[in-house]
């Protein structure tokens, strides 16, 4: 395989597996599976899979799906085999051939709605699919024009609740519900915006939700060198960061367990509906940190960091400032916080007759020395 073929590639890891895949895709349009060993050392096997894409740009794996976009704008969506290594063709997301590239891809699996959701960036406009978990379900798909002219940032911030932002300068939160309408299940797409401060004079180049859903995080560039006076600010990237709301994991797990069946799930029946269900309880404990609803309100604390502090007597201290207030305080400024360290005095016991003093200059009082006594004359 010419190495300068290969145009895109992704990691599906599996965490029950001991073996690794790598996906590559190609500007002919082929995609090839990598079966590595654990320390990705090895090469153990692959397979060789020829699409009817172009040139492949974009690949996206999700546990056993893997999203395939090229440079004609098509999109589809893959089934990876773990024990033949094969890719099987499900559906294809995006068939208009607007040679718009995938930016953004997410996939997110549902408890609440058992399903899986795909959303995908192209342009200004987000594409979300609701790919069903049973056969006899149909796909359901919806749309969304974002505004502005392109989508900057994508992120998933629970199954069914996503983060964007626009080159419009906007952080927008999107959530994806089902609903039944004339005995048929519908999607639908709810988009409000979340205010940040002082974001006017930056650009907005992404947004990452950390792993465990609790903290969000958005790149800014700034857009008006006129106000940086050094060349190294005006190529410097912030970060802001916020915090996210969780709900209660028993929460979550009501969706799934049903009254007096947990119990049953623990005997070793040999059945195959107790293993689909043991299985799906183990899915659910491990989803928990990803299953979380966070609230919209709490992405207004993505505040830009202070170059300055106030102390407690109004004065202004810069940013990494020290200074001690007292001879047992020491504080320091950081980025408009100020935190001080007081230091704590431990107890003392001087010899009979001798009492603790504390000179002007320290903090905790100690034990003098006693003067020695020295004879002076002759015999």
């Amino acid at each position: 395989m010419d190495r300068s073929w290969i145009t895109s590639f992704a990691w599906s890891i599996h965490e029950k597996s001991d073996t690794q895949q790598l996906l590559l895709g190609t500007a002919s349009g082929g995609l090839f599976t990598l079966h590595l060993s654990s320390d990705a050392q090895v090469v153990l096997q692959h397979q060789q899979f020829q699409s009817t894409l172009g040139r492949i740009c974009y690949i996206r794996a999700f546990k056993k799906l893997v999203v395939v976009g090229d440079n004609n704008g098509l999109v589809h969506l893959y089934n990876l085999s773990n024990n033949e290594g094969g890719l099987f063709l499900l559906k294809a997301l995006w068939l208009r051939p607007d040679r718009v590239g995938t930016q953004y891809v997410e996939l997110t699996y549902c408890f609440k709605y058992d399903c899986y959701f795909i959303a995908i960036c192209k342009g200004a406009h987000l594409l979300v699919w609701c790919m069903p978990n049973s056969k006899n379900d149909p796909w359901l798909e919806a749309q969304l024009y974002v505004g502005g002219t392109k989508i900057t940032g994508l992120s998933a911030l629970s199954s069914n609740v996503f983060a964007l932002t626009t080159a419009r300068q906007e952080l927008k939160r999107v959530e994806l519900t089902l609903s039944m309408s004339n005995k048929q299940t519908q999607l639908s797409l709810s988009m409000e915006p979340i205010e940040i401060e002082d974001c006017e004079n930056y650009q907005l180049l992404g947004v990452f939700c950390s792993r465990h859903k609790n903290l969000l995080s958005v790149l800014q560039f700034r857009n008006e060198e006129s106000e940086v006076t050094t060349a190294l600010a005006r190529h410097a990237t912030t970060i802001r960061l916020g915090k996210l709301h969780k709900s209660s994991a028993l929460d979550q797990l009501s969706v799934v367990l049903e009254p007096n069946k947990g119990a049953d799930w623990l005997i070793p029946k040999g059945t195959e509906e107790v293993t689909q269900e043991t299985r799906k309880l183990e899915d659910t404990c491990n989803a928990m940190d990803n299953e979380q609803e966070p609230v919209a309100a709490a992405l207004a604390v993505l505040k830009p960091k202070r170059s300055h502090c106030i102390d407690d007597k109004g004065t202004t201290r810069l940013n990494n400032e020290v200074w001690t207030p007292d001879v047992c305080t020491k504080c320091n400024c950081y980025h408009g916080q100020v935190n001080c360290l007081r230091e704590k005095c431990s107890e003392i016991s001087c010899p009979p007759g001798v009492e603790p003093l504390t000179p002007p200059e320290a903090c905790c009082p100690h034990c003098p020395q006693t003067p020695l006594i020295t004879l002076s004359g002759t015999l």
